[in-house]
């Protein structure tokens, strides 16, 4: 967000005039507030209401390039579950669940790699095996 007053002026293509358009004129207008000129005409309009209209008249290249886009690299850590079912299976029967889950690879560096290790193993490898417990203080 911009703290001080900036002001843009964009050409017109037809008669000359120059669209002006300006964020924090004065200390009493909120941040969002954009003024707008066109010659002596002076009109107040809200910075969401600008960029809603400037993004649909857009491209959809154009709206891509507006949309913010957070990029994270993630390691795919795979869990298996084996469940013993004591009703509507026969009694012994195994249930093998896979769980999938992205972390972060902060997440990874900040645990020094414990999250991927099991017995001597890495778990990048695609073996499965135990992982550390986070405690929770929620009760």
């Amino acid at each position: 967000m911009i703290d001080e007053s900036q002001k843009i002026g964009i050409p017109s293509k037809t008669n000359g005039k120059e669209l002006e358009l300006e964020l924090n004129w004065n200390t009493k207008v909120k941040p969002t507030d954009v003024r707008v000129r066109i010659g002596k005409e002076e009109l107040v309009i809200d910075l969401k209401d600008l960029f809603f209209f400037v993004f649909t008249a857009g491209t959809a290249d154009m709206q891509a390039d507006l949309m913010p886009v957070r990029q994270t690299k993630v390691y795919k850590q795979i869990r298996q579950h084996r469940l013993v079912l004591k009703k509507d299976m026969k009694a012994g029967q195994m249930v093998i669940a896979n769980c999938e889950t992205d972390v972060e690879t902060s997440v990874v560096d900040s645990l020094k790699g414990e999250l991927f290790k099991s017995k001597g193993r890495s778990l990048m490898s695609g073996s499965v095996g135990t992982y550390p417990t986070i405690k929770s203080s929620i009760k």
